[in-house]
């Protein structure tokens, strides 16, 4: 009789692992207690089965029991915070970078929040013969930038406050005010469409769409902008551009953890 091999042992007990897994994530997604019945014929497997499992999530930690009823425990909330806490969003996002500028065909920038303003950190240009001039480390404005919209819109006032305050006295100045209605309209737009958008507001001749980028507890943490000449670029809200910005956006904010609501 042929004994099992130990490579043979190594593939059940992953597989075993696998099928424990199942009942976690379920867990995880309904994030309230749920009951043996309901967990075991969501995991499509014997209640009796499902049980077996729970008890040694229990043991370790990962599941707790409140009366009838499973959730998460206190282990599975460290491992988790222990993933958010390896999270790098600028690293996340500028492997990718590169894959978005070949695919949007435009030039591209991955912008963070810093005490100055939204800020580029990276910025790869398309191959078109006309360049933006955007350059790592550019500050931008909060009000006359595409990703500055996103930060003005997603942001807590309490970050972006005295930067507008300083911006809208500037436009006073320049005898160009800007009304704290028309600062509004852009936090509605930005809102209703999911994009910031600003059609040659910074640089003359320069449009720009921006998409905003979310980690696990919905919280903004970069945004994603494509810019190029406003007469040459596709700026509509519902455009290929816009889709397909959001769709990188989008997925970037999922891997940080981000879940869309009725998804």
């Amino acid at each position: 009789m042929k004994s099992e091999s130990d490579d043979d042992k190594i593939v059940r007990g992953v597989q075993s692992i696998e099928v424990g897994l199942i009942l976690l994530s379920i867990l995880a997604k309904h994030r309230t207690p749920q009951m043996l019945k309901s967990l075991a014929a969501e995991a499509d497997m014997p209640p009796s089965k499902a049980h077996r499992y729970l008890v040694s999530f229990i043991r370790a930690g990962l599941v707790q029991q409140i009366g009838t009823r499973y959730l998460l425990g206190l282990g599975a909330l460290q491992l988790g915070l222990a993933v958010m806490g390896t999270m790098d969003v600028v690293g996340i996002a500028l492997e990718r970078l590169q894959t978005i500028r070949d695919d949007v065909g435009e030039t591209v920038g991955l912008v963070v929040w810093t005490p100055q303003g939204p800020t580029y950190v990276r910025v790869i240009e398309s191959n078109r013969t006309v360049s933006v001039n955007s350059r790592s480390g550019s500050v931008l404005s909060l009000l006359h930038s595409a990703s500055g919209s996103v930060f003005v819109t997603y942001l807590p006032e309490s970050k972006t406050s005295q930067l507008i305050e300083g911006e809208l006295a500037a436009s006073v100045k320049r005898g160009k005010p800007i009304s704290p209605a028309h600062l509004e309209k852009i936090r509605k737009q930005t809102r209703q469409y999911g994009l910031g958008r600003v059609r040659g507001d910074y640089f003359p001749g320069i449009g720009a769409l921006s998409a905003p980028i979310f980690d696990y507890s919905g919280e903004l943490v970069a945004a994603i902008t494509a810019l190029g000449p406003q007469e040459a670029l596709d700026l509509r809200y519902d455009g290929d551009l816009a889709r397909q910005l959001k769709s990188h956006a989008l997925k970037i904010s999922e891997e940080l953890g981000y879940e869309v609501e009725g998804k």
